[in-house]
C-alpha cells in the first residue's frame, strides 16, 4: 500500500536531491541530519493521511540511503531503515505489488549498488513497526 497521491519513485529521488542542496548550500547550517528532519517534516506536512506508509517508506528510505550512500555521509537511522526495507523487500516481497515495472527495475539497481557499497545491518525484528517513534 502507498499513501495516497503518493509520490512517484523518481519524485522521491528528486526531492531528496532538492533537500539535499540545502545541505550543499549552506554545510555550517543544514547537517545531512537536518536535512532528512526537514524532509520528514515536509511529508508530515504536505498529507492529509499518515505519510510514509509500507511502499511509500521503502522509498523514501531508499531515496534518502542511496544519496547519502552516494555522498559517504550515511546516518545510522537511514541505515537501519536500509536494513529493514531491503529485507523485507528481497526476503518477503514486500512493497513490489505497489510499484510500477520501471520503478521495480530503478529501485533493484539502487539495492544493488547500496549493498555493494555497505553491508546492511541486520534487524531484531522485520516485523511491521512504526519508523516515527
Amino acid at each position: 500500500m502507498r499513501t495516497i497521491e503518493d509520490c512517484t519513485y523518481q519524485e522521491y529521488k528528486e526531492g531528496v536531491l532538492a533537500g539535499f542542496n540545502l545541505w550543499l548550500d549552506e554545510p555550517e547550517i543544514w547537517t545531512p541530519e537536518h536535512v532528512v528532519n526537514y524532509l520528514l517534516d515536509e511529508e508530515l506536512e504536505n498529507s492529509d493521511t499518515e505519510p510514509l506508509v509500507d511502499a511509500s517508506e521503502f522509498l523514501f528510505f531508499l531515496s534518502i540511503g542511496e544519496y547519502e550512500i552516494r555522498n559517504n555521509i550515511l546516518e545510522e537511522r537511514i541505515a537501519n531503515g536500509l536494513g529493514y526495507h531491503i529485507y523485507r523487500y528481497e526476503n518477503m516481497g514486500r512493497y513490489k505489488a505497489d510499484l510500477t515495472e520501471d520503478e521495480i527495475e530503478e529501485v533493484e539497481k539502487d539495492i544493488a549498488y547500496i549493498k555493494s557499497k555497505i553491508e546492511l545491518p541486520e534487524m531484531n525484528s522485520y516485523e511491521d513497526r512504526n519508523w516515527k517513534e
